[in-house]
């Protein structure tokens, strides 16, 4: 979007919330200077009111960017916490991938996945086929 206004800089930018925009400040106040530099108005559609044409207007900024980045990283925090009772208690965090299942354990450190045949053993083929750099033809011969 930045590359984009750059080449055009005779525009507005109205972005949903200052959350959305980014949740990391110190990159977020850079793109925000290049914005006011090149004259770019900009306007979060949930916080309207904050005019950064003004000095109270960029402070409001300024305090929204960090909320985000606060929340952000609380949220983080709290998902990695939870990842991790959930993995310590034998359930798994996410669907196993294409060729295996998930498998209730209730033992730290044993496998939550499981090889389920013959689609496990077709993804070991492909990857093979793949390393081998022999995929793209032989699945173009495979009628």
């Amino acid at each position: 979007m930045l590359k984009e206004i750059r080449s055009n800089p005779d525009v507005n930018l109205v972005f949903f919330d200052y959350s959305r925009f980014s949740r990391d400040t110190k990159r977020a106040l850079q793109s925000f200077d290049d914005l006011d530099r090149l004259g770019v108005f900009s306007v979060s559609v949930c916080n309207p009111n904050i005019d950064c044409r003004t000095a109270g207007g960029r402070t409001a900024r300024r305090d929204e960017l960090s909320r985000a980045e606060d929340f952000s990283d609380q949220h983080s925090e709290k998902q990695q916490l939870r990842m991790k009772l959930a993995l310590e208690s034998g359930r798994w965090i996410a669907w196993a991938p294409l060729g295996y299942e998930n498998v209730r354990t209730g033992t730290k450190g044993e496998p939550n996945i499981r090889p389920v045949e013959p689609a496990a053993g077709l993804v070991r083929q492909s990857f093979e086929l793949m390393a081998a750099g022999t995929a793209c033809r032989s699945v173009a011969n495979h009628d």
